[in-house]
């Protein structure tokens, strides 16, 4: 009788797991993308191409991870289990990066660095990301140093820290995203339309 009583409960739990494990969320994946609109807009035209490697973006350790997160208060984050990148964040942000900072200076040439090209790289143009979430109000911010130096003799030609912050729409994640990736076209314009054209 012990042992009828013990197969049902075991078969008890497994019918709870399995109905938890139904019942879960499907995961959800997300990119970031360039802004096509520089296509159209604001451009700067140069006298001669400048070939600019960019890279490395650095990031840090806490965004390392498929996992969305979110700031929930100033020392903690929540990773979301169900809402996550399609490919690794500093990948995206940097080849996204490379194509906005692209549209707006279609005369000069960017690469991502380090690179198989054997072109000749006249700067390059470096990044650490100390921050790159949506905090619990749905207010996106972008923290990140940035600096752009001469290959030919390693001098610094400009250097400096940036701040942006977008509010997103709604608390759907989707529009968390666009938040984020608002962030980074604010970025790409402070560099190709400000920090770039002073190197000339």
């Amino acid at each position: 009788m012990k042992n009828v009583f013990r197969k049902a409960g075991l078969l008890i739990c497994m019918s709870a797991l399995l109905v938890a494990c139904g019942s879960s969320p499907n995961s959800r994946f997300y990119v970031l993308n360039s802004d096509t609109t520089f296509v159209d807009g604001q451009t700067i035209e140069t006298q001669s191409a400048t070939v600019i490697g960019v890279g490395p973006i650095v990031f840090p350790s806490y965004l390392d991870r498929p996992q969305m997160v979110t700031r929930v208060e100033t020392n903690q984050v929540d990773i979301d289990e169900f809402n996550r990148w399609a490919e690794p964040l500093d990948k995206n942000f940097t080849n996204v990066l490379v194509q906005n900072i692209s549209y707006l200076r279609p005369d000069d040439r960017f690469i991502t660095f380090p690179t198989a090209s054997r072109q000749q790289i006249d700067y390059r143009l470096t990044m650490r990301v100390d921050r790159f979430d949506v905090d619990a109000s749905g207010k996106a911010t972008l923290v990140v140093d940035w600096r752009i130096s001469e290959v030919a003799d390693r001098t610094i030609k400009a250097e400096g820290r940036s701040t942006y912050t977008q509010q997103a729409v709604s608390a759907d994640p989707a529009d968390k995203v666009a938040a984020l990736n608002e962030t980074l076209n604010e970025l790409s314009r402070e560099i190709a339309l400000f920090v770039i054209p002073a190197l000339d």
